[in-house]
């Protein structure tokens, strides 16, 4: 009867042994996945920084041709005004 208790008890080890390894694994899994999208949202958030700069600097540069044309284009129009 002892050895039949036990056998049980080392059956049920087994087993939760088993679905704990298991568990584990699916535990695992799931980090790698997370790490893995944090890798390529850290490289997507790199990607659109970048372009955010380059936007920043085209619109310095865009807003600085604005202003002259601007100014051109008032120049023209008061020439204009004086005919």
């Amino acid at each position: 009867m002892k050895k039949k208790r036990y056998l049980v008890k080392v059956d049920k080890l087994i087993t939760e042994n088993g679905q704990l390894q298991d568990e584990l694994y699916r535990e695992q899994l799931m980090v790698a996945e997370l790490k893995w999208k944090i890798d390529n949202l850290e490289g997507s958030l790199q990607q659109v920084e970048e372009e955010n700069t380059l936007l920043c600097e085209y619109n310095g540069i865009f807003g600085v041709e604005m202003d002259k044309l601007y100014e051109e284009n008032k120049a023209l129009q008061d020439e204009l005004e004086r005919y």
